[in-house]
């Protein structure tokens, strides 16, 4: 069964609702949503949040089983308590090194420029395209991951971009052209972290609807905002998002509302929540509670200034780690001077602080200034929060599983639908 026919199937037998997981390494998120088919909405009943006990969850470690088991259960018995039964289907994100992504672009000569191309003539191309970015990232992969030899999937993937002798379509069907370029990002994983993944779901007693990455959940949060709310500061549709979660950082490059490329380093807030538990001499979960009185303006501007001056050291490693993946991403072109920031992690001041100095930026092909902001919940656009729960950086990648289910149920466009079997033929 495909992915719209499972949402489709929400509707009959789940009384339109369906669950969205976020496991992160240091919380997991859970939401109980339903589908509104007439007003093309998501409507979020049930919210629920769960930290691990004093660790966070390694990437190599899907791993630690019971702990990432309970605190799913956890979570989702929390959202349950405010919407009423728990579904039984599930749409899960995950992060923290679980899920690549890279972006493929690939450029053909068409023999006859002036005939109109065909749907055969798209599946050949997005076929082709798929199966070189699969063999390309089994090569890549295990050396990322430090030379292991696990299998790869492929989760899922997105259409970037598509251009017909340097001009963009949305869709190529019907036109002519000489040249093609397609781009498609595609999110993989390992199966030993997929099997873990289907483990808790079992355990959950859950179905696994769709298996998506925090980059694309977050890049899912602003689709087609430009047109619906011109109050949204990103009304650029290229952007650099950055997520700081508890152990990682993503580094997300997005041009016309797609992923073009991505980088994901070990450094995230946790790093600062353990050096002022080493600084003030405290435990971890006393370090967490003064970390966030810090984020939130609540101590004295003594303290202040002391946990600023302790948070330095680690905030400049930090600020290395963005200049660097910024100068690794390929290509030539200039890059965004919009950036976003989520993840409870960039709620520290320091963060934004750090960003909005000009220094870092040397060298970087901005064009100008890159502009700071912050994602915020109440800015999604066909998704209503009735738990009025939803406030926090934290929250905008769970939103963002809501907001690519919702998007997902939408999509009927052939193209759509060729990329849907190619996806379902790979995975086979």
């Amino acid at each position: 069964m495909n992915f719209l026919s499972k949402i489709l199937k929400i509707n009959r037998t789940a009384g339109n609702r369906a669950l969205a997981l976020d496991i992160g390494t240091e919380t997991t998120k859970a939401l109980i949503f339903k589908i509104d088919p007439k007003e093309e909405k998501g409507i979020i009943i049930g919210a629920g949040k769960e930290r691990y006990m004093n660790k966070s969850l390694q990437d190599e470690t899907m791993a630690n089983f019971d702990r990432a088991l309970s605190s799913c259960r956890k979570a989702i018995e929390k959202a349950g308590r405010m919407a009423g039964p728990i579904p039984k289907k599930a749409v899960v994100g995950v992060g923290g090194g679980l899920i690549r992504g890279k972006t493929t672009t690939v450029t053909y000569e068409r023999a006859n420029p002036k005939s109109k191309i065909s749907p055969v003539e798209l599946k050949n191309i997005i076929h082709k395209i798929q199966w070189k970015a699969f063999d390309t990232i089994k090569r890549e992969l295990p050396r990322e991951a430090g030379g292991g030899s696990g299998e790869i999937k492929l989760i899922n993937a997105r259409i970037v971009s598509i251009e017909i002798d340097g001009y963009r379509v949305s869709n190529p069907l019907g036109f002519q052209g000489k040249a093609i370029s397609v781009s498609v990002f595609n999110s993989y994983a390992f199966l030993v972290h997929l099997g873990a993944l289907q483990n808790v779901a079992d355990s959950l007693g859950i179905e696994l609807l769709n298996i998506v990455s925090e980059p694309c959940a977050i890049v899912e949060f602003i689709q087609n905002q430009e047109e619906e709310n011109e109050s949204f500061h990103s009304l650029q549709p290229d952007n650099i998002f950055i997520n700081v979660g508890g152990k990682v950082t993503d580094v997300i490059l997005a041009r016309n509302g797609g992923i073009e490329e991505l980088k994901i380093f070990s450094l995230g807030g946790r790093i600062f929540t353990e050096r002022l538990a080493d600084e003030l001499n405290v435990d971890f979960k006393k370090a967490e509670e003064i970390k966030i009185d810090y984020s939130k303006g609540r101590l004295n501007s003594e303290l202040s200034a002391k946990i600023e001056k302790i948070f330095s050291a680690d905030g400049n490693i930090w600020l290395s780690g963005i200049r660097l993946s910024l100068a690794e991403f390929s290509g030539t072109d200039l890059l965004p001077s919009n950036i976003l920031l989520c993840g409870g992690g960039s709620a520290l001041p320091i963060i934004e602080r750090l960003l909005k100095k000009s220094f870092w930026t040397k060298n970087l092909p901005f064009a100008k200034k890159p502009k700071i902001g912050f994602m915020r919940p109440s800015e999604a656009i066909n998704v209503v929060d009735k738990t009025e729960k939803l406030n926090s950086l934290q929250d905008i990648t769970s939103i963002g599983l809501v907001k690519s289910t919702l998007d997902l149920s939408k999509k009927k466009k052939s193209i759509s639908k060729i990329l849907e079997r190619t996806i379902r033929i790979i995975q086979n």
